[in-house]
């Protein structure tokens, strides 16, 4: 048996342009990570995933998208 949370988070909050160059407010590893785990927990199912004391291994993987978009997956077995 097995459980899977999955999440998206972005690179940067905002994109601010002045005079047509770009700048990002970039957020780090850090914030990435904890934003992501923080809305997992804020979630009963993926709460429940996270808790359950009887999965004996867990895999997280993530991926960052053209658009800028991370996508993290955590699995349960």
């Amino acid at each position: 048996m097995g459980a899977e949370n999955i999440a998206l988070n972005h690179l940067y909050d905002s994109v601010t342009t002045i005079n047509s160059k770009a700048f990002y407010d970039w957020n780090s590893q850090d914030k990435i990570a904890e934003t992501t785990v923080e809305g997992w927990m804020k979630s009963p199912g993926h709460r429940k995933n996270i808790l359950t004391p009887y999965f004996k291994k867990e895999g997280i993987g993530a991926v960052i998208s053209p658009d800028d978009k991370v996508y993290i997956t955590q699995d349960f077995c």
